[in-house]
């Protein structure tokens, strides 16, 4: 088993292990990204060769298997499908005859999500570059500008915002998006936490 130097990437991440025959084994791994200490495996080169690891504003190239993973937001499954409009993680996205863009008026019915950044698992991730990752299912932090209780359900509004649904609202089949997961006390825009729902 060979043994591998210390490498720095991008000033931040130190790495050092051993190669073995099912490929690298990182026995420990530093950064100043509250990363402090972890076991990290490269998948065997005899099926996949090791990637490079590089950095890009934080984001990491390469293929992790981790023990252990602190600080990461998982909160919901996305699917990455093609934009006719560039939106903005929180945003309540529709579903046009161009792609996808977000609301414009109030319980549209072709609303299908949030534009999410929190998603720990995605579908349709080949040519990310064209598409918004939307939240399909799980909990998303989605944009709104009113008060808002816990429980309270939610439809698509103007410019990508989420608005509390009136009585008549819970009655239209495919407008309501979510239910509030958190108590907002004021009318700042912000993002809340919102569970999905797609009825």
């Amino acid at each position: 088993m060979a043994q591998l130097a210390s490498t720095i990437i991008n000033g931040n991440l130190s790495v050092s292990g051993a190669l073995a025959s099912n490929g690298i084994i990182l026995t420990s791994a530093t950064a100043a990204d509250n990363l402090t200490s972890a076991k990290l495996y490269a998948v065997p080169a005899a099926i996949v060769p090791v990637p490079t690891l590089t950095a890009n504003n934080g984001a990491f190239n390469g293929i992790f298997y981790a023990t252990k993973v602190y600080n990461a937001v998982w909160n919901d499954i996305a699917e990455f499908m093609i934009y006719a409009e560039i939106s903005e993680a929180g945003d309540v996205i529709i579903m046009t005859n161009e792609g996808v863009k977000k609301s414009f008026k109030r319980a549209q019915k072709s609303v299908i999500g949030i534009h999410s950044d929190t998603f720990g698992y995605a579908l349709g991730t080949e040519n990310q570059e064209l598409k918004t990752p939307i939240g399909l299912a799980g909990r998303v932090n989605v944009k709104v500008k009113e008060k808002l209780e816990i429980g309270d359900l939610l439809v698509s509004d103007f410019d990508g915002f989420a608005s509390k649904a009136d009585p008549y609202e819970e009655t239209i089949p495919g407008v309501i998006i979510g239910k509030v997961l958190e108590e907002k006390n004021d009318t700042e825009v912000s993002r809340i936490s919102m569970l999905i729902i797609n009825r």
